[in-house]
């Protein structure tokens, strides 16, 4: 599913309908009713922390894994089999905003990504969504637009911000 047109009753949120991917769909252990396992991925404590929190939010037994570089996220992803989702910010240090997620692809293929990133223009979440991630976060998304956000790709979505539907960026 991918979000252009339809809209849902939260005018914050992009959700457009089309159909998913095989590596899209709900992982089966989230449908045997197990907790969500996410892989956090960001150079600052703050964001992965508020983003833990917001996690809670979505399953309040989720397990949260935590990177602040690109090495370690692929150590422990590939430690860890059964992550269902990665949140991955765009811009780590050392990397340009594209690099970090064709790294973090190429070294874990079949990872499901949703990039959580300060920049949000159309060229930067179109690019994204080419390469491979399920969706598209702005940092100055609200809590309650994250949480569905996320629910949106776990159900087999593709999340676009409405911000960056629009033809003016």
């Amino acid at each position: 599913m991918r979000m252009s047109d339809h809209r849902t009753d939260d005018e914050h949120t992009g959700l457009e309908a089309t159909p998913a991917s095989v590596a899209a769909m709900l992982p089966e252990r989230l449908i045997e009713g197990q907790p969500l396992k996410v892989l956090v991925i960001d150079d600052h404590q703050l964001i992965r922390e508020g983003l833990k929190l917001m996690l809670a939010r979505l399953d309040p037994l989720a397990i949260v894994l935590e990177a602040s570089s690109l090495r370690p996220a692929v150590d422990l992803y590939r430690c860890h089999d059964d992550i269902d989702l990665v949140l991955l910010d765009l811009s780590m240090p050392g990397s340009y905003s594209g690099q970090t997620l064709d790294a973090f692809i190429e070294a874990c293929p079949a990872s499901r990504v949703v990039v959580i990133s300060a920049t949000c223009d159309t060229h930067t979440v179109q690019a994204t969504l080419r390469k491979g991630a399920l969706g598209f976060i702005p940092k100055l998304t609200d809590s309650r637009a994250l949480v569905q956000a996320l629910r949106f790709v776990l159900q087999g979505g593709i999340y676009v911000p409405l911000e960056a539907l629009s033809t003016g960026q």
